[in-house]
């Protein structure tokens, strides 16, 4: 039997995002829905956990009880000023509604207590959440973070996870350049590195796609033509010095298919895949280490 987790959904304006509580590493999934928010995550904690292994389900202590509260401060008020509401979860992820709140909090009775839900990883959508269809966790999450990636935001979080596993960076591509998106170097032992980025949204503000994902057509042509230019990077390697070829990929559940549908000839040739979430964090999945 697995670890059972506890799912965060929140809803915006854009969409819904979802996030697991007690997990280690950033995980978060999307959707336009609630359902579709709460399978994406999912998704993405099965491939996180199968990357990097079972272990960073041990890393954290359990969450026991999930606590989601709302304050008001008036303005020009002092803290004494503020009202809150505090809702727990029991073990089962299900709302107390009638619940005091969380012990050493002041309750005002003028705030409506609204019930959010903790889903759990195998849970399906409790009867209450079809009148509050997701919880909301206030200030969790500051505007323009879970923004959708560009190739040149991808590009940016790849080059500083290089440069932080000891790589230099001697060539880092706009989309209006030619050549290798990213090529790195490391000496002792001398390797070269290229890497093919894409991103899940247009770079030009000005163009009709921008803030909208690419549909899955377009992202299985942006997964086929990095393929592409990673293997064409590996038959054009230099005798004594190791070359290395990626794909830089945003982690979405399009981008995640594209990849399932081509693993064993990436396997094959060892390209691996650097893997950004929204929140800028990358995951290397590949044959070799850096």
């Amino acid at each position: 039997m697995g670890k059972p987790l506890k799912i965060i959904v929140e809803k915006h304006e854009d969409g819904y995002v979802a996030y697991p509580l007690g997990i280690k590493g950033v995980v978060v999934g999307q959707g336009d829905s609630y359902e579709e928010a709460l399978a994406d995550v999912k998704s993405a904690i099965q491939f996180h956990v199968e990357t990097l292994g079972a272990e960073l389900l041990e890393a954290e202590p359990p969450v026991l009880e999930a606590f989601i509260a709302e304050a008001t401060l008036a303005q020009g008020a002092s803290h004494q000023g503020l009202g809150s509401s505090g809702v727990p979860f029991d073990s089962g992820g299900q709302p107390h509604l009638n619940a005091a709140p969380e012990p050493g909090r002041h309750h005002d009775s003028s705030d409506d207590a609204q019930p959010q839900h903790a889903e759990g990883l195998d849970s399906t959508k409790s009867a209450d959440a079809s009148r509050h269809p997701a919880p909301r966790v206030p200030g969790r999450r500051r505007k323009g973070m879970m923004s959708m990636l560009t190739e040149n935001d991808v590009i940016d979080a790849v080059c500083k996870y290089l440069e932080a596993n000891g790589y230099e960076i001697q060539q880092r591509a706009t989309t209006r350049e030619r050549g290798p998106d990213i090529l790195a170097v490391r000496k002792s032992p001398d390797v070269t590195l290229y890497v093919e980025a894409k991103g899940e949204t247009s770079n030009k503000p000005s163009s009709r796609r921008f803030g909208k994902p690419f549909d899955s057509a377009q992202c299985k042509d942006h997964v086929t033509n990095a393929f592409y230019s990673a293997a064409a990077a590996l038959s054009a390697q230099r005798e004594g010095v190791t070359t290395r070829a990626g794909i830089a990929l945003p982690e979405t559940k399009r981008h995640r298919a594209c990849i399932a549908r081509i693993q064993a000839a990436l396997d094959g040739l060892e390209i691996g895949v650097f893997w950004v979430s929204r929140s800028r964090q990358v995951c290397l999945a590949a044959k070799w280490k850096l």
